[in-house]
């Protein structure tokens, strides 16, 4: 089975022109010169599906200057059937966003199951030399596809911690902080176990892509999911338990500090090479592999889980990648996937990808081309 995008529109979003798109439920090239829109299409179409900008963008920078609103939508093609997904967000002093299914409005939650959109682009580096919590919402999104109460899990972890926080830097009494301590521990243990398992499954499938799309001279690595006990506890009491004992140990601690120190919201996906971190050891054009390889591996995860092909956004990847990298790339996700490629290099795409579907990019539209089949 395969996700589609049949359709795309778009109303005040950033540049793009409103008219109509139709895809290809293959390759799709978005082709121009800088500056002309190109990842602005590839940024709507994952907008509709993740509800966030892969660029980073708030909803403020997404709208055209001197509106107050857009809309994005498309006909998705499902094994269920054909669906219209649409999104009109409002700028205010807050933010409104609207979810639809078909006409009906629907939940962030129930939406966000709808459109799982992969991403490709120079921004996946972050997995690799960034901060931590990139590292924990690629795992984090590859569960929430199949269990969809993590997000709800994750957002009441946050909530309690906040709380958790306030009451260290108050100076509540100890049988508040045991009461916070006590709903912190449940739902810590909660998300460390999920974590645990999908992990423990996705990790093989990480490395042997890795293997698939490095280079001879690249050598071996190792992920690991590094959080506060050595021992993996692998009942939800026990572990909750362990983070009670923590919590209480360490509360002392945390006061002089002022915020929370262990817990779900500090764990990293460690990457090694022998003893080492990768990050000091990779070139810019190896940490650019390794950051494809989790977010591909990723994809595969989710993919198997929901047993259908999803859509793949590639923004720009020709910029960093050789030739002969970027088409194994390609082939390997062109197997059954529908693919968006946006690039600057029109002749050097062309020569590798002649039959695909194009679109001319110049302020905003997307003019389709002629396809060389």
């Amino acid at each position: 089975m395969k996700l589609v995008i049949e359709t795309f529109s778009s109303w005040n979003f950033r540049n793009l022109d409103s008219e109509p798109l139709s895809f290809d439920p293959t390759l799709n090239l978005f082709l121009g010169s800088n500056g002309q829109g190109k990842s602005n299409f590839l940024e709507a179409l994952g907008l509709l599906g993740s509800l966030k900008s892969f660029r980073g963008a708030s909803p403020k920078k997404m709208v055209r200057r001197g509106e107050s609103a857009y809309r994005v939508e498309a006909q998705i093609q499902t094994s269920s059937g054909s669906s219209l997904l649409r999104q009109i967000v409002e700028i205010g002093s807050v933010v409104k966003r609207q979810l639809f299914l078909s006409g009906a409005q629907i939940s962030v939650s129930e939406y966000l199951q709808l459109l799982p959109v992969y991403v490709l682009s120079g921004e996946d580096v972050k997995l690799v030399r960034g901060l931590p919590q990139f590292r924990r919402a690629l795992l984090d999104r590859i569960i929430f596809f199949e269990h969809h109460k993590h997000l709800e899990e994750l957002n009441r972890y946050q909530s309690l911690l906040r709380q958790r926080n306030a009451a260290l830097q108050s100076g509540s009494s100890a049988p508040e902080m045991l009461l916070w301590e006590e709903r912190l521990a449940n739902s810590a243990a909660a998300i460390v176990l999920l974590r645990l398992q999908i992990f423990e499954a996705w990790r093989p499938r990480f490395l042997d892509l890795y293997q698939r799309l490095r280079g001879e001279d690249f050598p071996e690595i190792d992920i690991e999911y590094r959080w506060e006990f050595s021992d993996s506890e692998k009942s939800l009491p026990g572990l909750a338990e362990k983070y009670r004992e923590r919590y209480y140990r360490e509360r002392n601690r945390d006061r002089r500090v002022g915020y929370t120190i262990d817990g779900p919201h500090r764990h990293d996906l460690q990457l090694r090479v022998g003893d080492r971190p990768l990050r000091d050891l990779f070139s810019s054009g190896q940490t650019r592999i390794v950051a494809a390889a989790l977010s591909l591996s990723g994809l595969v995860e989710v993919e198997s889980r929901r047993g259908e092909y999803l859509p793949v956004l590639a923004d720009d990847i020709d910029a960093e990648l050789d030739e002969g990298v970027l088409k194994n790339m390609v082939n390997f996700l062109g197997k059954g996937r529908q693919i968006f490629l946006a690039s600057a290099h029109r002749d050097t795409i062309l020569e590798l990808f002649p039959t695909a579907l194009q679109f001319e990019v110049r302020k905003g539209r997307a003019d389709r081309g002629v396809r060389n089949d």
